[in-house]
């Protein structure tokens, strides 16, 4: 049987009914928490022993299945725990899982821990059988919509309370990147023990990790301070900050404020399209900013911009001589704040 990873608890949660368990997925994270989840629930139901093997070319595949069949030494069951970076366990070591499922022993469970399976790999006999006599569970990435979601779910798992605001800004700046996420939560939960998580101290804790970061640099564009943001986009360059970082959050941030644009040339209530484009409160006074100085045309000419500084980024774009990438997101700042570049302006 398969399963997607947050039906894990519920499975388990009547005992862990299964003598196979595998868990694979490219989010490292999700993976990790299940393999933890896993770990205590045997442990309740008296997995008193706990033994661990890797995947690799000294693995002992008649060892592993000896444990399989051997009684614990402390009178209980055995949790094996297989890890399997590379989902590929070679002939002899997918005769041994394919004997383990089939056999189901009562006397140890095991459980298959792997990164991003192929599918050649999940067409595999030994992945086919495991499936079929076990449970597999499938980590899909956290996509940037259910983020936010998946913050507030972590920070209430951890027993904190925090403002309605904070899991969507956290997402917003720690999206791409969940083990950077639950280590902000878990820093959140230290920093702000016994009382509530407020986005004020989100942000404080978010600039706390460099003296400029690229989120303020875009903030500064969209307020059109166009000092403070050309001295940012500065540090930032003189920092070493990778060029498709700033194209990156750019582009993200121009694709709400112009679909927001685009709704209310339609005639959409401004509410409802805020909603739409995913837009949290705190934010809404940074996109009217940038929507009172500059029209849907001008936007969208922005948004080419952002676009050309990506083929630069790519090699796919000639630099104009005298201007590399940076140049051109000065140009994209001075744009944003309202100034346009010299060679749009009529003489």
């Amino acid at each position: 049987m398969r399963i997607l990873s947050p039906s894990l608890a519920a499975k388990i949660k009547p005992g862990c009914k299964h003598s196979v368990y595998l868990l694979f997925g490219a989010e490292f994270l999700l993976v990790e928490n299940s393999a933890a989840a896993l770990r205590e629930a045997h442990r309740k139901e008296g997995f008193g022993e706990r033994v661990r093997f890797t995947v690799d070319r000294d693995l002992d595949w008649a060892e592993l299945a000896a444990h399989g069949r051997a009684l614990s030494l402390f009178g209980g069951r055995t949790l094996i725990e297989l890890r399997m970076p590379g989902g590929r366990p070679g002939d002899a070591g997918a005769k041994t899982l394919i004997q383990f499922a089939e056999e189901s022993p009562h006397t140890a469970h095991l459980v298959i821990i792997c990164g991003a399976l192929e599918r050649a790999v999940q067409s595999g006999k030994w992945f086919k059988t495991v499936e079929r006599h076990g449970l597999s569970v499938e980590h899909r990435p956290v996509t940037a919509d259910k983020l936010p979601d998946w913050l507030g779910a972590r920070m209430k798992e951890l027993g904190m309370t925090c403002e309605r605001e904070v899991p969507a800004v956290l997402a917003h700046y720690l999206e791409g990147n969940l083990l950077a996420a639950d280590q902000e939560v878990r820093k959140l939960q230290i920093l702000c023990a016994g009382r509530k998580v407020t986005v004020a101290e989100v942000e404080k804790l978010i600039a706390d990790h460099s003296r400029f970061t690229v989120y303020q640099f875009v903030d500064a564009c969209l307020l059109g301070k166009v000092n403070r943001a050309l001295r940012i986009l500065c540090n930032l360059r003189r920092e070493g900050l990778q060029p498709v970082l700033v194209n990156w959050t750019l582009a993200r941030e121009l694709r709400g404020v112009l679909g927001v644009a685009a709704d209310l040339e339609r005639g959409r209530r401004r509410d409802d399209s805020l909603r739409a484009h995913r837009i949290w409160h705190s934010r809404v006074p940074l996109v009217d900013a940038v929507l009172r100085r500059l029209r849907p045309a001008q936007l969208r000419g922005i948004v080419a911009r952002i676009a050309r500084a990506d083929r630069m980024i790519k090699g796919r774009q000639a630099f104009t001589i005298g201007r590399d990438v940076w140049g051109e997101f000065e140009i994209i700042a001075l744009a944003l704040c309202g100034i346009p570049p010299l060679e749009s302006r009529r003489p």
